[in-house]
Formats: structure tokens, sequence, C-alpha cells
């Protein structure tokens, strides 16, 4: 029986150094792994970093040529209004903690989103609003006005020979719902 008691042993032993050698391959994986995460985390974490420091580079730019401006004109002028309302845009969109406004704030980012675009335009178009004053406190999602605002100033008013026109907003309250149209006088679209 000693002989089958050290076959048992040996056999014992070679599967106890067996699966310590699978562990230290195992281990040295998930140490691999780890290392990868690590270096993941660290680019991610630079990422972070200069996504955090860029808008506040621009801010300050901003924030110098508004300076400048006022220093050589002895008051604020149109180019001092303009980065005013950009700065304001560029502030709440990256606000990144309110999705939900109330409509009369998304309205406010409208008005200055038009305005930019009709400055850059040289006023060739009119905006109007139809507003009824219960939907002003009712909520949307920031930013919800701005892509088709601009579809109707790209695709429909530059459309038009001399894009002179209007971007019209209009909401009421139809039922339990809030409706918001918006439209311009703009170019056909054709159908094809």
């Amino acid at each position: 029986g000693d002989g089958g008691e050290q076959d048992k042993s040996k056999n014992e032993l070679q599967y106890i150094i067996k699966n310590i050698n699978v562990l230290n391959m195992r281990n040295k994986s998930v140490e691999e792994r780890l290392a990868e995460q690590y270096t993941q985390l660290k680019h991610s974490q630079a990422a972070v970093l200069q996504s955090q420091i860029n808008p506040h580079f621009i801010f300050n730019v901003l924030h110098t040529i508004s300076l400048i401006d006022i220093n050589q004109n002895g008051e604020s002028t149109e180019i001092t209004h303009i980065i005013d309302m950009l700065s304001h845009l560029l502030r709440a969109s990256m606000n990144q903690k309110k999705y939900i406004i109330p409509f009369e704030l998304e309205l406010a980012y409208t008005d200055e989103y038009i305005a930019l675009q009709n400055i850059k335009y040289c006023n060739r178009f009119s905006y109007i609003k139809e507003i009824a004053p219960e939907t002003l406190s009712l909520c949307v999602i920031k930013f919800i006005l701005q892509p088709i605002v601009e579809n109707c100033i790209n695709h429909g008013i530059l459309a038009l020979p001399k894009f002179n026109g209007y971007i019209k907003i209009k909401s009421y309250l139809s039922g339990k719902n809030m409706m918001i149209e918006v439209s311009n006088s703009g170019a056909e679209v054709s159908h094809e």
C-alpha cells in the first residue's frame, strides 16, 4: 500500500502545482487587464480635463474680446452684444445637469440663436412669435427648437433668391398637450 499512497500523494502534489500555475496564469491575465483598464482610465481622465479646460479658455477669450471692444469704444457695442449672446448659448449647451427647462427659457435661447443667425445673414429675415402665455411655464427638452429653426434658415429661407423671409414660432394648448409650430416663408420643398 505504500506505493499507492506515494502515487496518490504525488498525483495530489502535481494537481496542486498545476492549479497554482493556472492560478498564476489567470492572475497575470487579470494584472494585464487591470493595467489596460488603468491606462484607459488615465486617457479618459485626460480627455475630461481637456474638455473642462477648453470651454473656460473659450469664455476667457470671449470675455477679453468684450473688454477690448468696450475699452476701445468707451461703451458696449454690437460686438459686445454678439459675444454676450454667444457666451450665454455656450454656457447653456454645456450645462449637462438641465435637460428639461421651462418653455420660456427655451424661447430665450431660441431668440438669441435667431438673433445671431440674423446678424450672420445681415438681417434678411424677420422673426415672429405667437406664444400663448400659459405655455411659458411648461417644460420642454432644452434646445428642442434650435435644429428646427436651423433647418428653416438653411433649407427654407436661404433657398429663396434674396432669402428675405420670416421664421414664425407659435405655441398653444390643445387639450392637455402643448403644441409648438415652427414655420418659415422659405422655398417650397420638392417631393421627388
